[in-house]
Parts: structure tokens; sequence; C-alpha cells
């Protein structure tokens, strides 16, 4: 993840990457928690949006991506996690206009 905050690693990445779980397969039964720590991190961003757009949109690239990287270590057959993907997506966009 590449988001930077005056030069160090930014502190909600940080949050992304352990909510993220990399290496671990997330199964059917366990994707509710996941996901809740996910919206968790999210809700923690999304109010950046209103204080500091760049950094927002910059940590919503980094979910993004470890979204993507995540992708094929979980059972997904409620469709949540690829709703919460796409939603991402909107989010950045938003973060994007109001940083300008």
């Amino acid at each position: 993840m590449k988001s930077k905050l005056h030069g160090k690693a930014d502190p909600i990445e940080r949050q992304i990457q352990l909510a993220l779980h990399p290496g671990a397969f997330i199964r059917e039964g366990e994707c509710f928690s996941f996901m809740s720590g996910l919206e968790e991190v999210v809700a923690i961003t999304d109010k950046l949006i209103a204080t500091d757009p760049a950094r927002a949109a910059a940590l919503y690239e980094s979910f993004r991506a470890g979204c993507h990287a995540k992708a094929d270590e979980l059972d997904d057959s409620s469709g949540s996690f690829g709703q919460f993907a796409q939603a991402l997506i909107c989010r950045w966009i938003k973060a994007r206009q109001a940083a300008g």
C-alpha cells in the first residue's frame, strides 16, 4: 500500500491492511465478521472526505488495491465483498471530486 502522511506510512493504511487479513482465507461463515472490520475502517476514511479529501482518496486507492489482492482469498458467496469493493470506487470518486 502506498499512501503517505508527512513522509510516513498513514496509520489508517495500517488499519486497512490489518482488516484485510492478507494471506488468510475467509470462509463464507467468517465473511460477516470480516466485512464488519472493513466497514469500521472505511467509516474512518469516509470522515476524511470533509477534512482531507486528498488523503481519503489515497487511502481509498490503497483499500481498492488491497481488495483486489484479497478477492482470491475469500468465499464471497453472499456478494457482500464485491458490493463493498464497488462502493469503494464511488467513495474514491467522491474524495477525488472533493479534492478538486
